[in-house]
């Protein structure tokens, strides 16, 4: 997986210096806001950009009023009270990434402490993380959407405690980073059809029709095999169909989950001369009584029924 090293620079560049590096990557622009019933706006203007090609940097700066924010040893950021960094990405591919938050724990905590930190991406919805409160360095993470090129991130520290002579917890970040996770390979066809053919199988709800012309539970087991839908009737001249369309799986599927039903025939037994059954495009349902809900789940999943009266005959296109 690709990663994306987020650094912090120390709270104390000035504004010059800032300027100087302008040529370097990409950037976060930190600002903190000091804890108590009025929040301070910010007054300065945001800091330049800052890039180099695939990282991403940040500058903390403190708030117009008090210093909420100072180096740490390691070069990270302490802060001294609830506070809010907000930091900005350029040049990310969009997807899921794991951010990653290098975090200790600068003064006293009190038993059982967690620092309840917020984070969000853009306009989206804050996310909690719980960070026990540690005096050596620790990781926490959590998984967060990224759209392509810019975005906007923002990490909230709101439980600031502090009693005099007991406990003062101060958080100081590390170092944060961005992990890009590994997007899952769409299934194939063949794989869905096998996976919901399994699926099916497990249903006590669905059972099948079998007769001297054939076995709607052997095609059933066939497809949970990986193998094609095998036919019966002499007019299908021995043809196993191999692209049955998985979409007559996930009906039959959903209205099992539903109520009970019977499938009468898949590609097997017999039909008319070239047959939907024969093609993988047709199923017979049988149920006890009518309600509509085989009809309008086979709607939703592509499918349509035709007149047929002794039992629901299902196509699909």
């Amino acid at each position: 997986m690709k990663k994306f090293p987020i650094r912090l620079l120390r709270s104390r560049l000035s504004l010059a210096l800032v300027a100087g590096i302008a040529a370097v990557g990409l950037v976060f622009a930190v600002s903190s806001f000091a804890a108590g019933p009025s929040k301070h706006k910010q007054t300065r203007k945001p800091g330049p950009t800052i890039s180099l090609a695939g990282n991403t940097y940040t500058a903390c700066r403190p708030a117009p009023r008090g210093r909420s924010c100072t180096k740490t040893p390691d070069g990270g950021v302490l802060a001294f009270w609830n506070t809010r960094f907000t930091y900005r990405t350029k040049s990310l591919p969009a997807g899921r990434y794991r951010v990653k938050v290098r975090y200790h724990n600068a003064g006293t905590v009190p038993p059982n402490y967690k620092f309840d930190v917020r984070i969000k991406a853009n306009s989206g919805r804050e996310q909690k993380m719980a960070l026990p409160g540690s005096a050596t360095e620790r990781t926490a993470s959590t998984v967060i959407d990224l759209k392509k090129g810019s975005n906007k991130l923002a990490l909230r520290w709101v439980n600031d405690k502090e009693r005099v002579g007991s406990y003062d917890t101060n958080l100081a970040i590390a170092g944060l980073e961005l992990v890009k996770v590994a997007e899952p390979r769409p299934a194939t066809k063949a794989e869905k059809r096998q996976q919901l053919a399994k699926e099916i199988l497990q249903n006590r709800r669905i059972t099948y029709w079998n007769s001297s012309n054939g076995s709607s539970r052997a095609v059933m087991q066939a497809l949970a095999d990986g193998k094609c839908a095998p036919t019966t009737a002499p007019n299908a001249r021995g043809k196993c169909v191999k692209n049955l369309d998985p979409r007559m799986l996930e009906t039959i599927k959903e209205v099992g989950e539903r109520r009970p039903i019977q499938i009468n025939a898949i590609t097997e037994k017999y039909h008319t001369n070239n047959s939907n059954h024969y093609k993988g495009k047709a199923l017979d349902i049988q149920v006890s009584s009518a309600d509509g809900t085989v009809a309008a789940v086979a709607r939703k999943h592509g499918g349509r029924r035709n007149g047929e009266t002794s039992h629901i005959h299902l196509d699909w296109r």
